[in-house]
Order: structure tokens, then sequence, then C-alpha cells
């Protein structure tokens, strides 16, 4: 997207000492976890502000205290703010950001981007909180998003009736601040595929807590898929043990469900398991099927927002999920050196070092 606006940049602090950036954010999330460990490896000293949405008023008053502080505190020796999502929380920053004259930069990842069924996403309600993050993405110098579908829109989800709208200038068509697409990168030297053979095994991951992320995750189509096949195991990570007890599973042989897990028993999984499934209605990127792809897991997904750029022709897309058997006949005939092919095409595709590149060119640091 072309813009008449640039981007605000500071010159390096003639002390030496390493570069101060401010990220707010308003959930810890796998994305924002590995840009702290990008930027920090970039030598710079990263002040975080975690400000989840409140709906006490006394607790979101005192996040945008704590926020007002801590970037006055920190504001004069830092040379960007970053806000890892567009909310409440990127208020305060980018305001700051104006008096101090240093630049802003929103990160979109997904719900920012979108209304799903007028109740989900930031634009799902006309209300207080649109018009602050319709004002921060105006007010901002720069915003990256994960996937170019976040910015234009999802063709697919826009006209498939599910009643769901995306795309930041879908929403804001007069919008000037530059959208950049920009991919989260991935470590191909800790996500490795195993020299060994893999077992049958068709793997999901997500951060399930409530049963309205259940259905957008897409666990009833991946539960439908284990019914109609008996022969292979079906997992799923990341679903909390209080949701079990209220949503209906039925209790299959080939089918376990464990709770979210760290990284190093999630790379186990995925290197013994064969296919990775993305049943997702909405997403951005999703980190765990880059992950998984890296990990040799031949991918399966719906074609909607970045979901078919990370498959390519490394996997299967689910053309209609209401007619599963084109995904049964894709599991049982699948070649396994897609999953070499699925670990090459993340490598090409999202190197950390591209992001780590742009990180530098925003902070103008030495390269």
């Amino acid at each position: 997207m072309s813009s008449s606006r640039t981007l605000q940049t500071v010159s390096a602090p003639k002390s030496g000492r390493s570069p101060t950036v401010i990220v707010v954010f308003s959930t810890k999330s796998s994305f924002v976890e590995k840009d702290l460990a990008l930027l920090r490896g970039m030598g710079c000293q990263v002040v975080t502000i975690f400000s989840p949405p409140r709906k006490n008023l006394l607790s979101f008053a005192l996040n945008r205290v704590r926020e007002f502080a801590i970037i006055l505190f920190h504001g004069l020796n830092a040379r960007a703010t970053i806000s890892w999502f567009n909310d409440y929380h990127a208020l305060l920053p980018i305001i700051l950001s104006k008096v101090l004259k240093i630049p802003s930069l929103i990160i979109v990842g997904g719900y920012d981007a979108m209304n799903y069924k007028n109740y989900h996403g930031l634009f799902s309600r006309k209300n207080i909180r649109q018009v602050i993050g319709r004002f921060n993405y105006k007010a901002a110098d720069l915003i990256w998003v994960v996937h170019k579908s976040l910015r234009d829109g999802c063709p697919v989800t826009n006209q498939s009736g599910n009643n769901i709208e995306s795309g930041i200038l879908l929403f804001i068509p007069e919008l000037k601040t530059p959208i950049k697409e920009m991919p989260t990168g991935y470590d191909a030297t800790f996500w490795t595929r195993p020299a060994r053979k893999k077992s049958p095994t068709v793997l999901t991951v997500g951060i399930i807590r409530n049963e309205e992320v259940f259905r957008r995750k897409g666990i009833p189509l991946f539960i439908e898929l284990a019914q109609l096949m008996p022969d292979y195991n079906f997992k799923i990570i990341g679903l909390s043990s209080k949701l079990r007890e209220i949503v209906s599973i039925p209790r299959l042989d080939n089918l376990s469900i464990r709770e979210p897990v760290g990284q190093d028993v999630l790379l186990d999984e995925y290197q013994d398991s064969s296919f990775y499934f993305q049943g997702s209605i909405i997403e951005g990127l999703p980190n765990v099927l880059c992950e998984a792809m890296l990990c040799g897991c031949i991918p399966i997904g719906r074609p909607i927002f970045g979901i078919p750029d990370a498959i390519g022709n490394a996997g299967h897309l689910i053309k209609n999920p209401k007619n599963l058997e084109p995904v049964v006949s894709f599991i049982r005939n699948a070649n396994p050196d897609l999953g070499h092919r699925a670990r090459e095409r993340i490598i090409r595709k999202y190197p950390s070092e591209h992001r780590m590149s742009k990180f530098s060119s925003l902070l103008k640091l030495q390269q």
C-alpha cells in the first residue's frame, strides 16, 4: 500500500548503550514471545508492558496509569514503541510516541482486523473500543500485518456467508498509514524434522479455553475426521480440562487430548506426528501450522487467511468441510516426501532473518 506518510526515525545514542524499544501487548501469545526473544537477540533492551483487557474500571485505569509511567520513564531513550495487537493498550503508546518524537508500530495478529458474527473482533461492535482502534490505526506511523488478508480482506471468508468480515482497509478505506505484510519468522534450527519414521498421527494444537475458541479453531471438524479414520491416531493439544467438562466430545479410542504444553514437549509431538490439521474458521498466519511443517508434518487446512499461503503445494486444502472424504483419501495416500517439502517451504517463505532485518530498519540499528 503506497502512502505519502514516512516513518520517523531516531539516531543511535552516542553512549553506545543497548538500544531501547518499548513493547506493549495485551496477551502473552507465542507471537509476542518470539518477537521479544528476537529483539533481545538483536541486542535491544526490551521494556515490556503487559496490559490485558480488564472489564473492572479500576483495573482498566491502573493499566493506563502504568503504561503512561513506564513509557515516560523509558521513552527518552527509546527508539520506538511497538504495540502487539490494536486495542486499548495501544492508545497511550501511540500518543506518547508522537510527544517523544519516536516511531510507533502496530502489529496486527487477526482479532484486530475483523468482525466475526458481530461479537468477535475489533470491528464487531460500534463502541468506544472500535473508536479507539480506528484512531490508533490512523495515528500510528506504521502497521504490520502477519498476512496480507488482514490488510485487504480474505476473499473466501468475506464471500462465504459465514458472517465474517475482514481486512483493515474494508473497515477504514480512507486509511493513510502504511500497512506492510510482515509474516512472523520461524527458527528452523529448533523446529527440526526427525530422521525416524513418524507415527500415523494427525495433530492439532491451540490454546482452547472456551467454547467459542473450540469452534473457531475447527475442533468439531477435527473430531469428525477422527471418527471417519479409526485406524489413525488423532491428538488435540491445548484443550483445558475445565472446557472438557463443558463441551461434548465423544469418547474415541483413537482420540487423545492434552492440556497446553511447553515448546520442548510440543517439539516432540510435532516430530512424532505425520499430519497437522488447521481447521480454523478465522486466523492470521498460524504459528503452530508453520512450526509443525518445519518438523515435517504434512499440513491440512482450510483455504482461509494465511493458511493456504503457508501450505502451498506441500499439503491439502479442505474445499468443502461438509465432505471430509477427500481429506480421508489424502491422508491415506499422501506421499511421505511431502513432509520434507513442507519444511523447505516454511524455511524459504518465513525465515526469522527477514523479520529481524525489518526490526533493524525500524530501530535504525547497524546491519
